[in-house]
């Protein structure tokens, strides 16, 4: 990944979120009031998302931890995994903005847990292959990438002893265009969730599930992304007002969290060791689900 242009783009996005007018928040309130909510006897979602699949350590990690959840619940708990298919080959054509996987047997390895995470009930949706800016593409640009991360998990992963087919995506950058949904729909996926905003719409065939926008103490907004909490160095404890105040200021929303596979952190503990702790205190009351975003949005 291009760390500068990721950083420029990010930042911009964060001072967006954190000065947006009323003019541009309602038409998400708008969006909002239309889903049914919740029910009372429904236990709230916690959706737990992670962008990338280099780092082996926070693939065992974040599986045993799923488990871990598990046993506290009863009940079944899965994450969904935006990968790079890049990081399961040595070298590929044409440039990647976040290299390739390493040596053989790290790349052997991580076949083996991403395996692990499907048959585990993990969902494990696309990133595309290389991580390139696409906001640019033409439908056919878009087409070719998400085709050939198809053919990747294909040929590399199964599930119910069929080829392994995606439904989930989300653009590298949260970069997006008109052409992108045609693209999705035509290789049969089901959703996207690269739009900041608390939203549910549908184009394209394609159900959008929008990126959520926290509310900071200082009562600014900022993205519901680990990236973006280190940008402006958020520390550990407002990470964790903010998710409890998202559950409360939105009742009719799940709690979207989203990481990446590195480490980021501002504070004592890391951004993912603060959303371990937040989780499990939450399956500990009994009132949580801990569903992919493929089951949330559509049950399976």
């Amino acid at each position: 990944m291009n760390r500068r242009d990721f950083l420029k783009y990010a930042l911009i996005l964060t001072q967006l979120n954190s000065f947006a007018s009323p003019s541009e928040s309602e038409p998400i309130k708008q969006k909002q009031s239309e889903q049914k909510p919740f029910e009372s006897k429904e236990k709230r979602p916690i959706i737990l998302c992670f962008d990338g699949s280099y780092n082996l350590n926070k693939w065992r990690k974040s599986i045993d931890f799923a488990k871990s959840l598990e046993d506290l619940t009863n009940e079944k708990v899965h994450f969904s995994y935006f990968v790079n298919s890049a990081y399961f080959f040595e070298k590929l054509e044409g440039r990647s903005d976040i290299g390739y996987g390493g040596t053989k047997e790290d790349i052997q390895n991580r076949l083996k847990l991403v395996q692990e995470a499907i048959d585990n009930g993990h969902d494990i949706a696309s990133h595309t292959v290389r991580h390139l800016h696409g906001h640019n593409w033409t439908e056919e640009q878009g087409h070719k990438e998400l085709e050939e991360f198809d053919s990747h998990l294909a040929k590399l992963f199964y599930k119910d002893s069929k080829p392994y087919k995606a439904v989930g995506f989300r653009a590298p950058y949260l970069e997006w265009n008109s052409g992108l949904y045609p693209a999705l729909k035509k290789l049969n996926y089901l959703y996207d969730v690269s739009i900041p905003g608390d939203f549910k719409e549908e184009k394209s065939g394609i159900i959008i599930k929008g990126l959520p926008e926290y509310k900071r103490d200082n009562k600014s907004r900022i993205l519901g992304m680990d990236y973006n909490w280190t940008l402006l160095k958020i520390s550990d404890t407002e990470v964790e007002r903010m998710f409890s105040r998202e559950l409360e200021l939105k009742p009719k929303e799940p709690l979207i969290i989203s990481l990446h596979f590195a480490d980021y952190k501002h504070g004592l503990r890391s951004y993912y060791e603060t959303t371990k702790d937040f989780m499990k205190e939450s399956a500990k009351s009994g009132n949580f689900s801990f569903p992919s975003m493929r089951e949330f949005l559509f049950q399976t």
